[in-house]
């Protein structure tokens, strides 16, 4: 054993020693003085008799390793004991180092160029050995030694500082520190004085400075009043600019904008506004419109325009605006005013109004479950102009069965009935069922364009005239002075469109029929006519080009019937034996055929004036071919699939060409013959 503790003794002298001789051989930079050990306690010969605390000797580390002529060493030393490590540092940088009792350990050290100084610093704090200056002689101790003999810790760093406040307050500040203030850290405010007191790390004491400056400024409230700009452009610019605790205020009412905040922050603020409230440069536009009017689109950019600044003149003769406004204005509204100025989509209304005499079997009005059995017969017959069907199925749907009753105001009977014919054929059916319950005849066949979502009316009808009063003007010459109006009488349409996705149209369709009843008479002799009024109203959609059938309009007619002997009973007043008049009451109901074609403009397909004379069956047929020719050029249908539906189109066994229908419109003499006939002497 004691072999073994000399063994261990020898190791470590050896250690030393190679360490010792290591360091011995490093060359002195030049320049330097050779006596380090003068160099080593430059610091503490002023310092004599004197005892310093941690923090002071800390200071006095590294004061020592900022100077540049300090002697540089390198260690590589392994496992070593802490006092022979103080002992190589010791002499090689001419250093006094006392260690106490309480010194010891081993440690492991690898060093490269490195400050003696900085070198002593740092292993004294890895090994927690703290070290006091007593003159020129540094003392090495463990840190529970220190704070046993000093009383405090010897990493204990806090620092004190005072903060007298010229502007801000001392509760606005304390919210602010003790929000960053370290766990350690402690405020104390003296609100007599405005000052603040804080104890902290040195780390944390920086940050805590730093705040303080920050928010001990001069704050001030400035109003800014804008000319030329408006306060939301200058409040986003602003934002960027104030500091935090910076306030902003808009009131747009009085075009001002309030900013709360340091007197620098207002200075730059204040040097931007300028630059942002000048006069702008404002610029001139000409908008010839094309398809909208000027007055609808002049209503719409005014509201858009700058305040104060952009005017808008329309010109009525060519329809133009002559907008000035701000250049970015300016291009603001071109999207507005070419969304506005467009090719509006319209709706063709054609109508037609056939009266019905009901003859005795339909006294009541007109059977419209006739008519659906009819047109359901005659859809699936034989006799369909667009082939015939198979004993695969029926050629096209079956029409709906009329289930809508529409009740209407006035004096007239009966129930309001509609039906929708899917196919034109059908038209057809229901003319021929309206033509075995009565005596038919076309009233009226209008044609209206309207936009969409516009309402249009078909008038069809007379003023009649009758008296409300009578004023002698002089009695002498028995001159009277009639007062006369007029009241409108007969058919009144009015349809009211809303063009709807795939090609469906939602119409609002409000007929009326009056006709004047009787008279009566009043106290002054005077005849005032008494209306009789059915009306019908309803909201219906169908597919573009199908036609709605309304029906339910009835009215009374007198009609005087005479009846004579030939030549007798022609004779004035000798022939009056021969002849007797009679007057009898004729029930008639109006039936109103309605067909919606959706049109958008220039897209629009021309129709010569007398094509409203062809069949509905003729012009279905045209509008089947643009389609199947269409879904041709597309490649939308496989071949077999447009060999059947041209099978469909067929009329009796005879191929109807595209090209040729074309013609047969520009050019009447190409018409087939029954179409002749139709565009002749009409479709009834």
């Amino acid at each position: 054993m004691k072999n073994i503790l000399k063994l261990s003794a020898l190791s470590a002298f050896l250690v030393m020693g190679f360490g010792i001789l290591w360091v011995a051989a490093q060359p002195v930079p030049p320049g330097e003085d050779p006596s380090r050990m003068e160099r080593g306690f430059e610091y503490m010969r002023q310092s004599r008799d004197k005892v310093m605390t941690g923090d002071q000797t800390k200071d006095l580390l590294q004061e020592k390793s900022k100077d540049a002529s300090s002697q540089k060493i390198s260690l590589e030393l392994r496992n070593i004991n802490i006092v022979d490590v103080l002992k190589i540092l010791s002499q090689t940088g001419g250093i006094n180092i006392v260690a106490g009792p309480s010194v010891r350990g081993n440690t492991t050290i690898f060093l490269e160029d490195v400050n003696v100084w900085d070198a002593l610093r740092i292993i004294l704090e890895i090994n927690q050995l703290a070290y006091v200056q007593d003159g020129e002689i540094l003392k090495v101790l463990s840190e529970k030694e220190y704070q046993d003999k000093y009383g405090v810790p010897f990493h204990d760093t806090a620092q004190t500082q005072v903060f007298r406040l010229k502007h801000a307050t001392v509760e606005d500040v304390n919210r602010a520190l003790t929000s960053i203030k370290s766990s350690v850290g402690k405020i104390i405010i003296d609100e007599r004085t405005n000052t603040l007191i804080v104890i902290d790390t040195p780390d944390a004491m920086v940050s805590l400075k730093k705040v303080v400056e920050e928010l001990d400024v001069k704050v001030e409230t400035r109003v800014f009043q804008l000319t030329y700009t408006t306060p939301d452009v200058i409040e986003k610019v602003a934002k960027d600019v104030i500091t935090k605790k910076g306030i902003i205020q808009v009131d747009e009412l009085t075009n001002k904008i309030i900013v709360t905040d340091t007197v620098e922050a207002l200075d730059f603020l204040e040097g931007i506004i300028k630059e942002y409230d000048m006069r702008p440069r404002t610029i001139t536009k000409t908008y010839y419109l094309r398809f909208a009017s000027y007055e609808d689109v002049e209503t719409k950019v005014k509201d858009l325009l700058t305040k104060d600044v952009g005017v808008v003149i329309s010109d009525k003769r060519t329809n133009a605006l002559v907008i000035t406004d701000y250049p970015e204005k300016i291009e603001d509204l071109l999207p507005v005013i070419e969304s506005l100025d467009k090719v509006h989509r319209q709706v063709l209304i054609d109508c037609k109004i056939i009266a019905v005499v009901m003859n005795d079997n339909f006294a009541m009005g007109i059977d419209f479950e006739r008519i659906y059995e009819n047109m359901k017969n005659y859809t699936m017959g034989v006799e369909e102009q667009f082939g015939a069907t198979t004993g695969e199925g029926q050629a096209f749907p079956v029409p709906v069965r009329p289930t809508t009753d529409v009740g209407f105001p006035g004096t007239g009977s009966g129930t309001g009935t509609i039906i929708t014919l899917g196919k034109p054929n059908e038209m057809n059916a229901v003319i021929r069922t309206l033509k075995s319950m009565g005596k038919t005849k076309l009233l009226s066949e209008p044609r209206i364009t309207v936009m969409n979502n516009e309402e249009a009316q078909i008038q069809v009808g007379t003023d009649e005239p009758f008296v409300t009063s009578s004023n002698t003007v002089n009695a002498s010459t028995n001159t009277v002075a009639e007062d006369i109006q007029f009241i409108d009488v007969g058919v009144l349409l009015s349809v009211t469109p809303t063009i709807n996705d795939e090609d469906y149209v939602t119409m609002k369709i409000k007929p009326e029929v009056s006709q004047v009843q009787r008279t009566v008479l009043t106290s002054q002799s005077n005849e005032i006519p008494v209306v009789q009024t059915s009306e019908l109203e309803t909201t219906v959609m169908v597919k573009n080009l199908q036609t709605i059938v309304l029906g339910g309009l009835i009215r009374e007619t007198r009609v005087k019937d005479e009846a004579r002997v030939p030549i007798i009973g022609a004779i004035p007043i000798l022939g009056m034996p021969f002849r007797s008049t009679s007057t009898r009451i004729d029930q008639e109901e109006l039936v109103v055929f309605i067909t919606p074609e959706i049109i958008s403009g220039e897209e629009t397909m021309y129709k010569p004036p007398y094509s409203r004379s062809f069949s509905r069956e003729f012009l279905y047929q045209l509008n089947e071919l643009e389609k199947i020719n269409e879904l041709k050029y597309k490649d939308y249908l496989q071949d077999k699939d447009a060999e059947n539906m041209g099978n469909h189109m067929k009329n009796n066994n005879k191929d109807t060409d595209l090209n040729e229908m074309k013609k047969s419109l520009n050019d009447p003499a190409n018409l087939p013959e029954e179409e002749k006939k139709k565009l002749f002497f009409g479709i009834f």
